[in-house]
């Protein structure tokens, strides 16, 4: 997988999850989008689980989506 976007954001607020306005899929979502930080364009899906403390299960499912919505591209070879 590639992301489509470029650099992580740097200057995330701190997340109060406790809020019941706080969704936590879309924490997860954010979480494998910025995986894909400037030195890491390209990441096999253990990669991403691992780097976002996901399973691989979850880590597919969220690139799935991410990719059905444009946010990552799989790359042709994986």
């Amino acid at each position: 997988m590639s992301s489509r976007r470029g650099a992580a954001v740097e200057d995330r607020p701190t997340a109060d999850a406790t809020s019941p306005l706080f969704v936590q899929s879309v924490e997860k979502a954010m979480k494998v989008l910025t995986a894909f930080d400037g030195s890491k364009r390209q990441l096999s899906l253990s990669e991403i689980a691992a780097l976002t403390d996901l399973d691989n299960s979850a880590a597919q499912r969220f690139t799935y989506t991410l990719a059905m919505l444009g946010y990552l591209v799989k790359d042709g070879a994986s």
